[in-house]
């Protein structure tokens, strides 16, 4: 018991000599000299970070906004594959369950539930797939968008692009002009 109390502090404290800092800019004063270090914001971490765990990725970009719409679309693809995938194991229990025990059952109807059966163990089994290929892609997406997210944080926006939409008419070659819009982009600088 000694043992495991000495290791649980020793794990806990090196957490502690290993946090970081929340702060992005670091000032240091050397002898009337300011050295200001920026930490530069890197795409292939929050990248690595959604691959390892979903939303953390997100985190690292500081969009923690989008960790509970990530959350709530991997649940409910979750709860639909287990729901699909109990299903689909009581048709197949079911169909065994004929096949081995023939005479349960009206031997005028025998052969309409099997086939129901056989029809439900497919599409059970083809719904099971496809939330399994969903969540997939959600997982993808979800380091798809900590990527792009990552690459964006240090894109800068700036006042000297403007755009204007205003209505239009058009002439056409033959017969009455028609009306339409114009899209007057502006570069500024």
């Amino acid at each position: 018991m000694r043992f495991l109390f000495i290791c649980y502090f020793a794990v806990v404290a090196s957490f502690e000599a290993f946090a970081q800092t929340d702060s992005v800019k670091t000032t240091i004063k050397v002898a009337d000299t300011v050295i200001t270090k920026t930490k530069k914001h890197s795409a292939h971490k929050a990248t690595m970070y959604s691959a390892v765990l979903p939303g953390l990725g997100q985190a690292y970009n500081r969009q923690y906004w989008k960790i509970p719409i990530l959350y709530a679309g991997i649940g409910t693809i979750a709860g639909f594959i287990v729901y699909t995938n109990s299903i689909y194991r009581e048709n197949v229990n079911n169909l065994s369950l004929i096949n081995n025990y023939p005479e349960l059952y009206p031997s005028s109807s025998l052969q309409a539930r099997k086939q129901a059966i056989l029809n439900n163990i497919d599409n059970f089994r083809r719904y099971r797939d496809l939330n399994i290929i969903l969540g997939g892609l959600t997982y993808t997406l979800n380091i798809l968008d900590a990527n792009v997210s990552g690459h964006l944080k240090g894109f800068e926006t700036t006042d000297d692009l403007s755009w204007r939409i205003s209505p239009a008419i058009i002439p056409v070659g033959i017969g009455l002009p028609a009306a339409g819009f114009t899209i007057k982009i502006a570069f500024n600088k």
